[in-house]
């Protein structure tokens, strides 16, 4: 059988891939693909067509001589000529920041729209034709191919030698004296003779002042630019008005009343009114701010002088509450006490405000108003840290008659105490200072050792208990005078704080000092739900006293196992001193009895 499986047109016989219809005899051979496109073995799968030595595996055009990756690329033709995709067709091949469109040699970097012509080198470096190869750059009358120095308008053939400028000016070779045209004479009787580089004019010497864009070398200095920026501020001298005053400029602001053309424009006024209030700015205080000028009433409490006049109190008690820029309507952070007859009494011993607020308000831990019998009220052995309001960060008062005694007080904000007004407190034996507490960070407000609340109370006033149920007074300095603490804590706490689990079968909590002494006792809870004993009898079946545990041998632990069914309990004190802790309260808040404590 012989047919045309692929329909290219020729049959098996002679297509020689009878399945892909770009494969026979009259197809044109690619280029290295490894066919036979063509279906003749003797044309080769790697020509040069083009015959230009690169053959078309590499030559992305193999049709055109000019096209290879041996030529380079032509610029904006839209071509890829160098057969390099990343070779862009309008780029800056001679790098000279200048693009091939605009570079007319862009295979030189000596040549290029940025340049400056070049005397006599018959090349267009500038890339303009219209400059011609020889010129007078300096403008002294001489071409630059026969000018010593065309950069320089004091040298040429045509300029005559100056005398004292250590420049052969009429490029001779001879430098001032030793050029036979000079001579020592003071020719326009300035003063000045070899010295004075142009003797033919008494304005130009030595001692003149350099004129600003004259042309003229007016101090016979060369260093001295005619263009300068004699004061520094940025511009030069033809280009602002006051090239003395670095507050003249042309971007300058005007500035009020100084008498200087700041911004180098005579038609601003040095007396103006920016804000258009009616007050020039020589008197308006803000001058960008209609709101404030002389003319203006004082607005209380804004912190803005709006009547330009700093005499003129900024405190105002808009709302007649006794109280300046303050919202005296908002008191006392933790306590308010306002009388409601003229035999009411207050008394506030022994507590320890922390961290009470008041930011809009008066008082951040307490507020006392109107207690004016004669020694109706007290204040004493409270610590104030870190209370904060707009007045009286811990204590406000007005109208108070009282003791304000033996109380600790310590960063509070704006400060500790605000006495509105009509009182007659007695302070006595306050104390202001780090308190030492023994861990603000875990909120544990006892008194750390060696702290000033220890033995600073006043003993005529202060509860028998703290807020532990410890026993009050406690000797904590040692003096053999015991006197109670300052703050709701006496000083060593008996109360154990923190008591867990570690594992299943041992007890840890925390620890105050590495030296401290604990009891430990183990109950029944059968026993306490039916007699309501917590430290019950030892030696029993489930009862057991450890006394004097260290703390150094912490995590506790008994080794105790109770039987299937039983509930056992575990209670830590502090054996602190003379005295041993308070078990804590009950779920009431009641004070758990230890019925047999140990020995």
């Amino acid at each position: 059988d012989v047919g045309d499986a692929d329909g290219d047109g020729f049959d098996c016989l002679a297509d020689c891939d009878d399945t892909n219809p770009f494969i026979r005899p009259n197809a044109a051979e690619l280029c290295n693909d490894g066919i036979d496109n063509d279906c003749d073995a003797g044309t080769p799968d790697i020509v040069d067509e083009d015959m230009d030595t690169f053959t078309c595996d590499v030559d992305c055009n193999d049709n055109d001589a000019m096209i290879n990756p041996g030529v380079p690329e032509v610029c904006n033709d839209t071509i890829d000529n160098d057969c390099n995709p990343s070779t862009v067709d309008i780029g800056d091949l001679d790098f000279d920041t200048v693009i091939c469109t605009f570079d007319c040699d862009d295979f030189d970097d000596t040549i290029s729209p940025l340049l400056d012509e070049v005397c006599n080198d018959m090349i267009d470096n500038d890339c303009n034709p219209a400059t011609p190869d020889i010129f007078d750059a300096d403008g002294d009358g001489t071409t630059c191919d026969l000018d010593c120095d065309d950069a320089d308008g004091a040298r040429g053939q045509s300029i005559p030698e100056q005398c004292n400028d250590g420049i052969d000016n009429d490029c001779d070779g001879d430098i001032d004296g030793a050029d036979a045209d000079c001579g020592c004479a003071d020719g326009d009787s300035d003063g000045y003779a070899c010295t004075d580089c142009n003797d033919g004019d008494p304005a130009i010497n030595p001692a003149a002042m350099e004129i600003c864009a004259d042309t003229i070398d007016n101090d016979c200095n060369p260093a001295t630019l005619d263009i300068d920026d004699l004061d520094g501020d940025g511009f030069l001298c033809n280009a602002e008005c006051d090239d003395t005053d670095p507050l003249a400029v042309p971007t300058g602001q005007e500035i009020c009343g100084d008498g200087i053309d700041n911004d180098c424009n005579p038609m601003t006024p040095d007396l103006a009114d920016g804000d258009m209030d009616g007050f020039t700015c020589d008197v308006d205080c803000d001058d960008d701010n209609i709101f404030v000028n002389p003319g203006r009433p004082e607005n209380g409490c804004d912190g803005v002088d709006n009547d330009c006049d700093p005499m003129t109190s900024d405190l105002a008690d808009d709302d007649m509450d006794g109280f300046a820029c303050v919202d005296g309507s908002v008191r006392g952070g933790a306590v308010t006490g306002i009388a409601g007859s003229t035999s009411a009494t207050v008394t506030i011993v022994n507590n320890t405000f922390i961290d009470n607020a008041m930011t809009s308000g008066i008082g951040g831990a307490i507020y006392l108003d109107d207690i004016i019998a004669s020694d109706s009220a007290v204040v004493a052995n409270n610590l104030f840290q870190n209370n904060e309001a707009e007045l009286g960060g811990a204590l406000v008062h007005t109208f108070f008659f009282g003791n304000l005694n033996n109380n600790a007080f310590h960063l509070n904000t704006p400060g500790d105490l605000y006495d509105a007004g009509g009182s007659g407190m007695a302070r006595t034996a306050n104390l202001f200072g780090d308190p030492k507490m023994a861990n603000v960070a875990t909120e544990n407000y006892r008194p750390a050792p060696g702290s000033p609340l220890i033995d600073a109370g006043d003993p005529t006033i202060a509860p028998v208990n703290d807020i532990d149920r410890v026993p009050r007074p406690f000797d904590g300095d040692f003096d053999l005078t015991a006197i109670p603490d300052i703050g709701a804590y006496e000083f060593p706490s008996g109360e154990v704080l923190d008591i867990v689990f570690q594992g299943k079968d041992a007890l840890n909590w925390t620890v105050n000092d590495p030296a401290d002494m604990y009891n430990v006792y183990r109950g029944a809870m059968s026993t306490l739900r039916a007699q309501g004993i917590y430290t019950q009898v030892p030696f029993l079946a489930v009862p057991e006293q450890f006394c004097d545990v260290a703390a150094a041998s912490l995590p506790f632990g008994d080794g105790y196992s109770p039987n299937a069914g039983g509930v056992v309990y575990y209670l830590v004190t502090l054996k602190a001193f003379s005295f041993e802790g308070s078990l804590g309260n009950d779920s009431d808040g009641v004070l758990r009895p230890n019925d047999n404590a140990c020995p």
